[in-house]
């Protein structure tokens, strides 16, 4: 099945791709590269300045919920998935959970110890997580399935489906 999608494209096509696919990975590592050394030269900087406070978690924190979602856009890339609805989703769900997370750090390291470290983190993910849940549930039973025409909407599906029910009970089975 592979190679049948294969003859699909050209050579000069094929080449374009896999250029692509190596620009990505390349710029992914040297990212990821970057990330450590500058955090590995932060996290000294901050031990040597200031060490009784550690700074040096913010910028490394921060940075690597960016790192994240670009290790993110590049498994998407690779998996050959441009779906948006899709993408959507899971870009959702990634945001959605590095993002409380760092949150949940924030508040865990700025509280002060004896007073309750959860106290407006709550109030960002319980509403946030109610949203997710819609957005699933849109994508789940709303977003046409596979097969389905991307631009038909949920109505005209679903008149579809009712107008096929109709004709099986008053036309095919001569029910009335």
């Amino acid at each position: 099945m592979t190679s049948k999608k294969l003859n699909e494209f050209s050579n000069d096509s094929l080449r374009k791709i896999a250029k692509e696919v190596i620009v990505r990975k390349f710029v992914l590592i040297l990212h990821i590269w970057v990330y450590i050394l500058v955090n590995l030269l932060l996290f000294a900087i901050n031990y040597f300045t200031y060490p009784t406070y550690f700074w040096c978690l913010w910028p490394l924190t921060a940075w690597m919920m960016i790192l994240i979602l670009h290790i993110l856009s590049h498994v998407l890339f690779r998996k050959g998935i441009v779906d948006l609805h899709t993408v959507f989703i899971l870009y959702h769900l990634v945001f959605y959970v590095v993002i409380n997370l760092f949150l949940i750090f924030t508040n865990w390291y700025t509280t002060e110890v004896g007073t309750s470290r959860m106290s407006w983190v709550w109030w960002i993910i319980a509403p946030w997580g109610i949203l997710l849940i819609i957005h699933l549930i849109v994508f789940f039973y709303v977003v046409p399935k596979h097969g389905e025409s991307p631009n038909r909407n949920w109505l005209d599906r679903k008149i579809d489906q009712e107008l096929e029910k109709m004709k099986k009970k008053y036309i095919e089975g001569g029910d009335e």
